[in-house]
C-alpha cells in the first residue's frame, strides 16, 4: 500500500465524470435509435383485428368510462382496466396534446413497436 487517503472531493470528481460519460453515451445510443427508427414515429398506425376493438376500449378510458378489463371469448370481461388507460394516456398525449404522431394507434405503436396486426401506411 502507498499509504496515500483518497479524499472525498476526489472520489466526487470520478463519479462526476463517469455520470457525464455515461449521459453521452446514452443520449448517443438514443439518438441512434430514433434515426434508425424514424419510420415507428412518423407512420401512421391503422388497427385492424383485436387491436381495432381494443382502440374501441382506448376511446372509452379517456373519457374515463371504462370500469372492467379486456373481454373473453367466453362472454365475461377481466378486471383491471390499467392497460387501456395506459394507452389512453399515450394517445391524449403524442396524438391529441402535442401532435407528434399522425394517428392514434402510431401513439399506441410506439410502446408495440411494429407488430404484425398494425398496418404501417
Amino acid at each position: 500500500m502507498s499509504g496515500q487517503v483518497v479524499t472525498a472531493p476526489e472520489r466526487a470528481g470520478v463519479a462526476a465524470g463517469s455520470r457525464t460519460v455515461f449521459a453521452v453515451g446514452a443520449a448517443a445510443v438514443l439518438a441512434l435509435l430514433l434515426a434508425r427508427n424514424h419510420r415507428v414515429f412518423t407512420g401512421a398506425v391503422y388497427e385492424r383485428g383485436d387491436f381495432a376493438a381494443n382502440s374501441i376500449i382506448t376511446a372509452d378510458a379517456k373519457h374515463f368510462e371504462l370500469l372492467v378489463g379486456n373481454y373473453s371469448r367466453l362472454g365475461f370481461s377481466h378486471p383491471g382496466p390499467a392497460f387501456f388507460y395506459v394507452q389512453a394516456f399515450g394517445e391524449w398525449f403524442f396524438h391529441d396534446l402535442l401532435g407528434v404522431v399522425p394517428a392514434p394507434g402510431t401513439a399506441s405503436g410506439w410502446r408495440c413497436s411494429r407488430s404484425t396486426p398494425y398496418s404501417w401506411r
